[in-house]
């Protein structure tokens, strides 16, 4: 049958392609001769949008559609009516079954990801597609043809790939590896899935060269260095730059068919600083692979993947090796603690025998005094020497040795025999013991020792830490354990404290205890002695109730070790006991000494935690004939110091309560003791200790073991420089005073005047005279006299000394008649020459000021706007009132000027201070805020270049600043505040209220950080109040008081016009300020009735820039032109809002674009009473996605109007109509 006119669809290539075709020289033969079946499945082919090919005949001659070309690559046009085994001859062997097992069976197949190898770009390229092969019979009903419909999911396939190869890296990441056991896991990983890495190499930076941690392929170069060959392009990879590299072709073999590698990525392996990579990664690229931006992405991923694995096993390396580093110091630390311990105890036994001896023998000859102080020495030996053996457990225990060997023990009896020795003690403090120790069943093998040492380390601490109620001991047995119960009602601990309270010289701080003293071990080596002993302690507390520790240990078996024993159970006692007992005596204040010392002999305050300690001091400095008050802890020395008035402070730093530090601190803060001389006295040795106490206000700083006639020389040495010091600093007192009469304000004369009696009272002096000169030789000398000025006779002598000013020059000279004994002091001199430099700046800055007064009042007005231009629809006002000193110029100022978009600029500032530096830096800020605002700068960009100018210009501080923009056709007000004041807004028939958004730190403080710019609407009617903060803040008002009488003065004059307005604010701070002030008010004027007016003609065509921000200058271009031509306000209202949406679809959607502008064309037809907006954008829009959505826009245009979007070649145009 003959092939009808509709056969070749012309509208489409694939159609043009095939009328062009000439089928009479095809197997299938002309189109008149074809089948009704063949035509109508040519006519489907072309008609549909999903890639198909038609096979037809015994020689597959190919007819396909335009979608099925583009699989194909360039083997289109030439496949149209040729045989697909030609076509396709690489990828047959893998579809010629398909298709004859279709063409065979009459059952159509489906593959839904099936690899081929094409050559459709110039190389062998891995493809997948699904596919179905569909036979197709002919009119005759015999089989004939095959349609196969086909989709490429290349992209789909390889992308998976490579995300599981990824992930598989990312799941093998094992961070307690070594860095090359990473690298070579990583390797492997991708070694066994070489699809599209066929092979990797990992390189780490070492200095400037690289070198190669793990490799799939051993023929990557080992390491480069710089200056050698570098083919692979390493170092510039590891100076961080990626490349691509050419492979020779007998390196390796890779992608789906196993073709030559040609080709490899060097790409820098990143670290945590961007700037340094880690190292570098080589991967060979796929042959079967385009090197695309998918792939490239692929690698880059890769790498980040490497990195992150890479520098986990580093991280890890290092704090193993930070570890074992720390394991080495600690035990050093442990061998280092044990020599020392044994080598404390020889000179301690040879301490602890002589001074036993010496007791023990009653030998008369030995006064009470001196056995008082043998008695003091064998109570701190015993201390010592518990310390020492402390220390020594701990390092045996550290080195995980047994310590002495254990044997059966009465548990019972021997802690009742502890217990009972702190029952003096405990009694002394006004506390009760109850001990509660029944005999157990049998006895248990423990060592004596160590359980002298926890029972005696918890009753301590039990009485350290209770001041009132009872200490219980309480021993029980059962047929598992024996549990030692000490109980206390002392302070408690916090409960976030106890997690910590068993670690090594842990120590709770802020809490209330007898004594300051301990090592922090006390607790810990409970536990580490417990656990030893295969037992364990546990604490329950609560604060401001109590304590209880519970030990736990099991009936142990243990065999007896023959070690060295530690020292006997009946020193170790001793020693705590006697610690103990010097708590308590340490609460008792030692008065002031009874015994008979001189009327004007030094009172010294003693302040120190250790009886001991305290009475050594006491009995050294009453023996030098001083007073002396002594206290146990820095409460009790700051109530004496208050009360008592001492002469010296002489203070420990660890003590209970109030701590040295802070007593020195309390000292200092309180008028009644801040001359009092302070002696620090401490253990704690070091510069650093020293340090703190001397910059904090102490005057010495001594530290135990101290020599005593050191300690009483330096404390003499104390006292004596403070009563010269109090002696100077009322001489210099009295300078002050003189001083703060000359900066008072006064006239030159005056302060010369006041300041000549003020030296003949300093001094001390018979007569003063002082003669002075004018600096610019304007003025004639002045001459002041007070009192006799000659000496009259040889007791007196005459002092000259020149008064100096800038650069040395002489200005006049004082001469002051003295006793000889005056003259000659040492505080003479230096007090004349202070004198002198008070007189030059009395010259150089009074007669300066009287000149500067003049400048300033010129500078000012010169400074200032003289009008405020004229602006139709505004009506514009403001004022300046300086501070009420001499000098009229501060720091603020406002601004205001008409822009070329027609809009107004405001603005107002205050530099930080006064005078003419203030004045000039406010001039040269008000002279760049006209320059930026005219230049087209926004608010947000002037502030931040304003911030900018003030790092740059010299002696630039702070600066407050205010800068708004003002469209008056609409009233948008766009602003940004750098500090300021918020300006106010008021109106009549409302409230006044403030402009209120973000705020950015003043200028010269931003350190980089962006100002903020914010909108808002001044209506009609509106005044808009800019002011400094003089207005609201004054030397009896503060902030929160004047802002709401600003509010209220406004709002009381909501219907003045702006002079009125300004004046009215002017006048309210009318009784002066120590501050200038600056107002300006803006009036917007109602808009003129327009109704009868009418719709005229209007257009308008503006070109912006294809950016978020043009969306507010198209609003305000077109709102003009509505108001231009009388459009209602609600209706231009509507029709912005769409406008808006149209300009930010144009700007978010167009890809692409030619062109990157956006050009908005605006028409009102007053015959037709239409308005038509349109959008034109010169891009081609993007799918949409849910996310780029906001979910209104098709409402929001909607409210323009009739909205039309138009999609071209050349982009996309948005047309807005709506009737008026």
């Amino acid at each position: 049958m003959s092939a009808g006119p509709d056969l070749f669809d012309l509208s489409v290539p694939a159609g043009r392609l095939m009328a062009a075709t000439d089928w009479s020289a095809t197997p299938i033969g002309a189109p008149e001769t074809w089948s009704q079946t063949l035509q109508v499945l040519t006519r489907s082919v072309q008609a549909s949008r999903y890639p198909m090919l038609l096979l037809w005949g015994e020689d597959y001659t190919q007819i396909y559609n335009d979608a099925y070309s583009e699989l194909i690559g360039d083997r289109h046009p030439a496949a149209m009516g040729n045989d697909c085994r030609i076509t396709l001859s690489e990828g047959w062997p893998v579809l010629e079954p398909l298709i004859e097992e279709a063409k065979s069976t009459g059952v159509a197949s489906w593959v839904p990801a099936l690899q081929l190898l094409l050559i459709r770009a110039g190389y062998r390229e891995e493809a997948y597609f699904s596919v179905s092969h569909a036979p197709v019979t002919d009119d005759d009903g015999e089989t004939r043809g095959v349609l196969t419909i086909c989709s490429e999911v290349t992209d789909q396939v390889v992308g998976e790939r490579r995300l599981r190869l990824l992930q598989q890296l990312s799941l093998g990441d094992d961070t307690r590896l070594a860095l090359e056991d990473v690298a070579h896991r990583l390797v492997t990983a991708v070694a066994d899935d070489p699809s599209d890495v066929p092979f990797l190499g990992l390189y780490l930076r070492d200095g400037a060269a690289v070198r190669r941690i793990a490799t799939s392929d051993p023929a990557l170069p080992g390491s480069v260095a710089p200056g050698e060959p570098d083919p692979w392009d390493l170092l510039r990879a590891a100076a961080g730059h990626a490349g691509t590299v050419a492979v020779p072709e007998t390196l390796a073999r890779g992608g789906a068919w196993q073709d030559p590698v040609t080709e490899a990525l060097v790409v820098p392996i990143p670290s945590s600083d961007p700037r340094a990579p880690l190292g570098v990664l080589v991967a060979g690229v796929s042959p079967s692979r385009a090197l695309d931006d998918l792939y490239r992405s692929f690698f880059e991923l890769l790498a980040q993947q490497v990195g992150v694995a890479l520098r986990n096993a580093l991280a890890y390396e290092e704090e193993r090796q930070r570890a074992e580093a720390l394991a080495e110091l600690d035990r050093a630390k442990t061998e280092f603690f044990t020599n020392v311990s044994h080598e404390f105890r020889t000179p301690l036994t040879l301490m602890l025998g002589p001074l036993q001896d010496a007791l023990a023998a009653g030998d008369p000859a030995l006064p009470a005094e001196h056995q008082e102080r043998v008695t003091t020495a064998l109570d701190a030996a015993r201390r010592l020497l518990k310390l020492v053996n402390n220390l020594l457990t701990f390092s045996s225990l550290e080195a995980g040795s047994e310590l002495a060997a254990r044997e059966p023990v009465d548990l019972a009896a021997l802690t009742v025999d502890v217990a009972s020795g702190f029952r003096s003690a405990v009694e002394r403090a006004g506390l009760r013991l109850d001990v509660r120790c029944p005999p157990l069943p049998r006895p248990v093998v423990i060592d004596p020792e160590h359980w002298t040492t926890i029972v005696t380390n918890l009753l301590s601490n039990a009485l350290k830490f209770t001041f009132t109620g009872a200490i219980e001991v309480r021993l029980t047995g059962d047929g598992e354990q024996v549990s030692l119960e000490v109980r206390d009602t002392g302070v408690g601990i916090p409960e976030a404290e106890l997690p910590r309270l068993f670690d090594r010289f842990h120590r709770v701080r802020g809490t209330a205890s007898r004594s300051h003293e301990g090592s922090g071990i006390g607790l810990a080596l409970v536990k580490e002695l417990a656990v030893l002993h295969g037992g364990d302690v546990d604490v329950t507390s609560e604060v401001g109730t109590g304590t209880r520790f519970l030990v736990r240990l099991p009936w142990p078996v243990t065999a007896a070790v023959a070690l060295p024993r530690t020292p006997t159970t009946a020193d170790a006692l001793t020693a705590a006991v006697t610690e103990a007992e010097s708590w308590i005596s340490g609460a008792e204040v030692a008065a002031p000494a009874t015994r008979e010392v001189a009327a004007d002999a030094p009172h010294v305050l003693v302040a120190d935690d250790n009886a001991d300690m305290r009475a050594h001091i006491v009995r050294l400095l009453e023996a030098e004939g001083w007073q002396v008050t002594a206290v146990a802890d820095g409460d009790a020395a700051l109530h004496a110091a208050t009360t008592i008035g001492p002469d010296l402070l002489l203070t420990d730093v660890m003590m209970p309560g109030l701590d040295g530090f802070e007593l020195l601190r309390a000292i200092r803060d309180d008028p009644r003791t801040q001359t009092l001389p302070v002696v620090m006295l401490s253990a704690r040795a070091g510069e650093g200790a020293s340090t703190e106490g001397l910059e904090i206000g102490a005057d010495d700083y001594v530290v135990k073991p101290f020599v005593s006639s050191d300690l009483i020389a330096r404390l003499r040495t104390t006292m004596t420089m403070a009563g010269l010091r109090s002696r100077h600093v009322a001489e210099i007192q009295e300078l002050a005073r003189a001083t703060a009469l000359v900066t008072s304000g006064r006239r030159i004369d005056d302060a010369l005047r006041l300041l000549t009696d003020q030296v003949r009272g300093i001094l001390d002096a018979r007569g003063v005279t002082v003669t002075v000169d004018d600096p610019e030789g304007a003025r004639s000398a002045l001459v002041y006299t007070v009192g006799n000025t000659e000496p009259s006779g040889a007791g007196e002598e005459l002092v000259r000394t020149p008064v100096l000013g800038r650069r040395n020059r002489v200005l006049g000279t004082v001469e002051v008649v003295l006793s000889v004994a005056r003259a000659r002091r040492p505080q003479t001199e230096p007090l004349l020459t202070a004198t002198a430099r008070v007189l030059a700046a009395v010259v150089e800055e009074g007669w300066h000021s009287e000149r500067q007064v003049a400048v300033a009042a010129t500078l000012q007005g010169f400074l200032l706007p003289d009008s405020l231009p004229e602006v139709d629809g505004v009506e514009l006002a403001a004022s300046y009132r300086p501070a009420e000193r001499e000098v009229q110029v501060g720091g603020d100022w406002y601004d205001v000027l008409e822009l070329p978009d027609g809009r107004v600029a405001l603005s107002v500032g205050d530099v930080a201070g006064h005078g003419l530096e203030s004045a000039l830096l406010m001039g040269q800020l008000r002279t760049a805020v006209r320059a930026y605002a005219l230049g087209g700068m926004s608010p947000a960009e002037t502030t931040a270049a304003l911030d900018e100018l003030m790092d740059r210009l010299p002696g630039a501080s702070m600066a407050t600043f205010f800068l708004a923009y003002l469209d008056v056709a609409t009233g948008n007000l766009t602003w940004c505040s750098a500090g300021h004041p918020p300006p106010a807004v008021v109106r009549p028939g409302a409230p006044a209220g403030w402009i209120e958004g973000p705020v950015a730190p003043p200028l010269g403080a931003m350190f980089g950080q962006r100002p903020t710019e914010s909108e808002a609407a001044l209506p009609p009617e509106a005044r808009l109040v800019l002011y400094t903060d003089g207005l609201v803040e004054r030397r009896e008002t503060q902030l929160d008081v004047g802002m709401p009488e600003l509010l209220a003065l406004l709002e009381a004059n909501a219907g003045a016009d702006a002079e009125q307005m300004v004046s009215r604010i002017v006048g309210r701070s009318a009784g002066g300020s120590a501050d200038d002030v600056a107002v300006v008010v803006l009036h917007r004027l109602p808009v003129a009735d327009q109704g009868s007016a009418g719709v005229g003609d209007a257009r308008l065509e503006i070109e912006v820039a294809a950016a978020p921000e043009s969306a507010a200058q198209v609003r305000r271009a077109v709102r003009g032109l509505l108001d231009e031509a009388g459009v209602d306000d609600d209706v231009a209202f509507e029709l912005l809002i769409g406008l808006s949406e149209a300009v930010n679809n144009a700007v978010e959607h167009a890809v692409d674009p030619t062109r990157d502008v956006v050009v908005v064309r605006a028409e009102v037809d007053s015959a037709a009473r239409r308005v038509r907006l349109e959008v034109q954008d010169f891009g081609q829009w993007r799918e949409r996605r849910s996310s780029m959505d906001r979910g209104h826009g098709a409402t929001l245009m909607g409210l323009g109007g009739e909205v039309r979007v138009l999609p071209g070649d050349t982009g996309t145009l948005v047309t807005l109509e709506r009737e008026l």
